[in-house]
């Protein structure tokens, strides 16, 4: 289901494109995916969400919204793809090498599903690559590209910036969230703990996230910050998620109020290192939208605990209130 809704948002993130070019895109991503085996056409849930995408305003503030939304599930497929993301020969396309540095260090099997030009043991590994694969991967490295674009550009004008704000407000996550394979929640904590194990040996962090190794002017620390600036990303999605589950809730569950809270560590944990590198003059706004969840979360569900994490939970999220305060994640007059 993530890979299907991953190839039917695609045309979102290209351009502003009309109603009719909307469905071709759509309906091109479709018969990529199905032509690959990625998705079943018959499956219900694929087709409504093919015909809602059809109906999406091309306005700015829905495009961004999208865009945010596709760019969490770009990061999840890529780190359960069915093949390696590296940088194919046979792709001379000026993006790639954009795209593969992002996700260098991404441990994913090769392994293709059989197909008619090949024994049925045929695992691909290496080039030439099969020619349907490359077409889907060229696609998703074009959308992702495009989400890199977005979620770090530094010029944003106020109406953009009010866009993205607006747009990515915990009801508006929740909705989303609810859309989606109930499963999706658990395999993206496993491949968030994959991930992190995975990140390159010569990064180091202290507990709060903070590099300590890098430059700051190194293109290997602005890499890692751009990591973590999507690790957050995954975890405001769950946290969202985690306290639209306690609100509905009638009983009191300790352990789901628990994991909220890990989450929520581990938002505050992090940003708080970003913000202390002070590498990028702005952080995207889902960083800050992740702050509010994470105080909601302590606020609401606190239950009388003082355990260590609790408390330095708290007390890192007063720490980053310094940070937005001295409007550290604004540039020039806006």
């Amino acid at each position: 289901m993530t890979q299907a809704l991953i190839l039917l948002s695609i045309r979102e993130n290209l351009s502003e494109a009309s109603l009719s070019e909307s469905r071709y895109w759509i309906r091109h991503a479709l018969s990529v995916a199905i032509g690959a085996g990625l998705l079943d056409p018959t499956d219900e849930p694929v087709n409504q969400n093919t015909e809602y995408l059809c109906t999406i305003s091309s306005s700015l503030r829905e495009r961004l919204v999208w865009s945010l939304y596709t760019a969490d599930l770009t990061i999840s497929l890529a780190l359960d793809a069915p093949f390696q993301i590296k940088r194919p020969p046979s792709l001379n396309c000026q993006f790639v090498p954009d795209v593969f540095s992002v996700f260098d260090r991404a441990i994913i099997n090769a392994t293709f599903c059989p197909t008619s030009e090949g024994p049925a043991s045929e695992s691909i590994s290496e080039p030439p690559y099969h020619a349907k694969l490359c077409g889907i991967l060229i696609e998703r490295s074009k959308l992702i590209r495009c989400m890199y674009r977005l979620l770090y550009t530094v010029d944003l004008d106020r109406r953009t910036r009010d866009a993205l704000d607006d747009g990515m407000k915990p009801a508006i996550l929740l909705w989303k969230m609810q859309h989606l394979d109930p499963a999706l929640v658990t395999s993206v904590e496993a491949r968030l703990k994959r991930w992190l194990e995975n990140l390159p040996a010569s990064v180091r962090y202290s507990a709060q996230w903070t590099l300590i190794e890098h430059s700051r002017q190194s293109k290997e620390f602005m890499l890692c910050v751009h990591r973590g600036a999507l690790y957050i990303l995954y975890l405001t999605y769950l946290l969202a998620l985690y306290n639209g589950k306690m609100a509905r809730t009638p009983t009191y569950s300790e352990s789901l109020v628990r994991r909220a809270r890990q989450v929520a560590a581990e938002i505050v944990q992090t940003w708080a290192g970003l913000a202390e590198t002070q590498a990028i003059e702005f952080l995207p706004s889902y960083c800050f939208l992740s702050l509010n969840l994470a105080r909601e979360v302590y606020t609401q569900h606190s239950g009388g605990c003082t355990n260590s994490e609790d408390w330095y939970a708290m007390w890192a999220i007063r720490s980053c209130d310094a940070f937005l305060a001295q409007g550290f994640h604004r540039t020039g007059d806006v």
